[in-house]
C-alpha cells in the first residue's frame, strides 16, 4: 500500500512540475517583453527620420487661405513643410523633395499629400506653385499647426510626415537623406491599413 501512495504522491508531483512548466512557457512573452520594454533600449533604428512618436502631437483640421476645410487631407499620409511665402533655397528643395518623394511611390502615392504651411502673411509666388501641382498650401500663421509641430530649433528646418489619424510620425532634419525619407515612407504605407 505505500508502494502505491509513493506511485501516486509521485505522479501528482510530476503533474504539478509539469502544470507549472506550460505555465511557465505560457508566461514568458509576457515577462520577456515587458522586461524588453522597460530596461532594453535599442541602439538602432530601422527608420531614418527622427521619431516623434513620445508626444505624439495630432493636429488640428487645416484650412486654406480662403477659409475652406481642407477635406483632401483627412486619412491620407501627409508631407508637411513649414517656410513663409517668401520661399528660399531651403523651401524650394523642400517642396522639390517632397513632390519627388510623393512621385516614388508609384500607385500608391494617391495616398499621399502634401503641404506647404505658410508661416507668414504673405502669399507664395504663383509661377513656384505652377511648379508644383497638387500642392496645398495653408495659410498657417499663428496656427495650431505650427504650434504643434515638434522641433529642437525652428520649425521651418524639417519636413514631417503625419499619419492618417494626425498623428506627426517623423520629422526630417537640413541635410537629411531623400532615400531614407522616401524607405521610411513606403514602409509605412505598406503597414498601415489606413490612409
Amino acid at each position: 500500500m505505500s508502494d502505491e501512495n509513493a506511485l501516486e504522491a509521485q505522479r501528482k508531483r510530476s503533474a504539478r512540475i509539469h502544470l507549472i512548466l506550460i505555465g511557465a512557457i505560457a508566461a514568458f512573452p509576457f515577462v520577456g517583453s515587458y522586461v524588453l520594454y522597460k530596461f532594453w533600449r535599442p541602439t538602432s533604428f530601422m527608420n531614418h527620420g527622427e521619431l516623434v512618436a513620445q508626444q505624439q502631437p495630432r493636429m488640428p483640421a487645416p484650412t486654406d487661405p480662403a477659409g475652406i476645410a481642407m477635406n483632401a487631407l483627412k486619412g491620407k499620409w501627409v508631407l508637411a513643410t513649414v517656410d513663409a511665402a517668401a520661399c528660399d533655397k531651403a523651401c524650394t528643395d523642400k517642396l522639390y523633395f517632397v513632390r519627388q518623394i510623393r512621385l516614388t511611390q508609384g500607385k500608391e502615392m494617391e495616398r499621399i499629400e502634401r503641404v506647404w504651411l505658410v508661416s507668414d502673411a504673405a502669399t507664395p509666388d504663383p509661377a513656384l506653385l505652377k511648379e508644383h501641382k497638387g500642392l496645398h498650401v495653408v495659410a498657417a500663421q499663428n496656427s495650431a499647426w505650427t504650434r504643434e509641430l515638434p522641433a529642437k530649433d525652428k520649425i521651418n528646418d524639417y519636413i514631417y510626415i503625419i499619419d492618417p489619424l494626425g498623428n506627426v510620425v517623423l520629422r526630417y532634419p537640413p541635410g537629411f537623406n531623400p532615400t531614407g525619407m522616401k524607405k521610411d515612407l513606403a514602409r509605412l504605407i505598406r503597414a498601415s491599413r489606413i490612409g
